[in-house]
């Protein structure tokens, strides 16, 4: 991406609540703003927002071209938009208003900045290839976190992946069959299983992985590639 585009892109990240505010007589919540509400609602113990509504996505898609997903914690059932703000060959980020980000490559998280015992980074590409390609196997998978006291903690992991079935993704403007591959690892961190969706060229349009203990499991769903 093009400076002048990433500039772009970061401008509307901040023009998206402002575009949410104008429906704020119908009770529109800031779509791109609840990640961060929903991060300071689980230190806190504050009360849970509510989920992402249609009107929402329909908003932040019509405000930009650019890919939106949709995340959602799991674990404290909370969601937020995230726009698309700069590619580096094949990695994207995608960030709140407020530049909480997620890192994906081909559709899986690889890292993440500004959310709280962050993974700071993964070895995740001989997983990615096997997912990508629809092939079960076993491969190693690598990740790193940071720790409250600002260590690197670092996990070891191999991981087993299998076929799944199918499972529909709908939302924004993809609505695909797409083929499911469940992920198991076990390593020298907690034992976790992620899931993967993918669609006939290989890209990953769901992924739901377990993100360490503070952020638990996390989806992040494609609402415009």
């Amino acid at each position: 991406m093009s400076l002048r585009k990433r500039a772009m892109a970061a401008a509307l990240v901040g023009a998206l609540p402002l575009l949410a505010a104008c429906g704020s007589n119908t009770g529109e919540r800031n779509p791109t703003e609840i990640l961060s509400q929903t991060l300071q609602a689980a230190i806190s113990g504050g009360p849970e927002v509510q989920p992402i509504t249609t009107q929402q996505i329909a908003t932040a898609l019509g405000s930009t071209t650019e890919p939106i997903a949709l995340v959602s914690l799991l674990d404290r059932t909370n969601q937020a938009l995230v726009l698309r703000i700069e590619s580096n060959g094949p990695y994207e980020t995608f960030a709140t208003s407020s530049r909480q980000s997620l890192t994906v490559r081909g559709g899986m998280i690889t890292a993440t900045r500004g959310l709280g015992g962050d993974l700071m980074s993964s070895e995740a590409e001989p997983l990615l290839a096997l997912i990508q390609a629809g092939r079960g196997g076993t491969v190693p998978y690598v990740t790193r976190y940071l720790t409250g006291d600002d260590q690197t903690e670092v996990f070891r992991y191999t991981c087993s992946v299998r076929d799944a079935g199918t499972e529909r993704v709908a939302g924004g403007v993809i609505d695909i069959q797409g083929r499911k591959l469940a992920v198991v690892c076990t390593g020298t961190g907690p034992s976790f299983e992620n899931a993967f969706v993918i669609d006939r060229s290989g890209q990953i349009l769901k992924a739901t992985q377990y993100l360490g203990d503070f952020l638990g499991r996390v989806s992040i769903q494609m609402l415009r590639r």
